[in-house]
């Protein structure tokens, strides 16, 4: 099992280069993740990210250089979200100069992001797309192609998929989550997807230290605060040593919170296992060509 990080992690973000914007809202829960990101995640990007907050009462972007907060002229709700996102876009296209933006929420943790996977997105004349893929067994099967989308919780663009996403009319996609819109969006406009792979403690109970974490527990907000500060305390640690002992305890202490959560248990069941048996039925589809129904 990897515990450090590879060769090709190690190099840095281009902080000119690539931007984080963070969704953020005044839901309790949201903003204590809010502060507790900050202190971490916050602290290591702290020149390329952007929080962004919907206010209703102004009529034009606003940023905090202080802050790094972003308004945009929005209602903040959460059927506002896709709104939210292209209004900050937008704004980032007219006065950040990037290559590469990832549109996050408070719950995930980024550290240096690979060269590799930077790379991926430099094509200019191409618009791309790409994050983790995650899948829906019927509901908004339509705006899904083959069930998948991009997980709201790490949506990567190159600039040019920012510019293309600026023109999708978030009319058309009342009462469909955000990422799965964005997906859809920017799919029929022949963008190109990348994948992105995640850590996600909560349904895998095993602390894979990827460049990109989704940490949030639906059933424990505590517990993704918690795993915010154990992860940057992980990352930040100096030596192989330190980390090695961070990384068991941590895992030691997920084991033991998995055994006494039977929510946990439960909610595994319900969302991991059958996300993944659809992922094994759309490849046996691709490999076999059969497209009848399996029971």
């Amino acid at each position: 099992m990897r515990i450090g990080l590879k060769r090709e992690d190690k190099y840095p973000v281009n902080q000119a280069r690539v931007v984080f914007l963070v969704l953020v809202s005044e839901n309790e829960i949201n903003k204590k993740d809010e502060l507790i990101q900050r202190s971490t995640f916050g602290q290591l990007h702290r020149q390329s990210i952007y929080w962004l907050k919907g206010d209703s009462s102004i009529q034009s972007p606003s940023f905090n250089s202080q802050s790094r907060t972003l308004s945009v002229p929005v209602e903040e709700i959460q059927s506002n979200i896709l709104e939210k996102t292209i209004l900050g876009i937008d704004w980032l296209l007219q006065n950040e100069d990037f290559d590469l933006l990832v549109r996050t929420n408070v719950s995930s943790y980024f550290t240096a992001i690979p060269t590799s996977i930077v790379k991926k997105f430099s094509n200019k004349d191409k618009s791309i797309l790409g994050g983790f893929l995650e899948m829906h067994l019927t509901k908004y099967a339509e705006q899904a192609r083959d069930r998948s989308f991009i997980s709201g919780s790490g949506i990567f663009m190159n600039r040019t998929a920012c510019q293309e996403l600026t023109y999708c009319d978030t009319k058309k996609y009342m009462g469909i989550p955000d990422d799965i819109a964005i997906s859809h969006f920017l799919r029929c406009k022949g963008s190109e997807i990348v994948f992105v792979r995640r850590g996600n403690i909560h349904l895998t109970g095993i602390f894979f230290p990827y460049a990109y974490m989704r940490l949030k527990s639906s059933i424990d907000s505590d517990r993704t605060r918690q795993r915010m500060m154990r992860v940057h305390e992980y990352f930040s640690a100096k030596s192989i040593s330190r980390r090695v002992t961070l990384w068991i305890s941590f895992q030691l202490d997920e084991i033991r919170y998995f055994s006494k959560s039977v929510n946990r248990k439960e909610e595994v069941m319900k969302n991991f296992w059958p996300s993944r048996k659809v992922v094994l039925l759309n490849a046996f589809r691709r490999v076999t060509g059969y497209q009848g129904k399996i029971k």
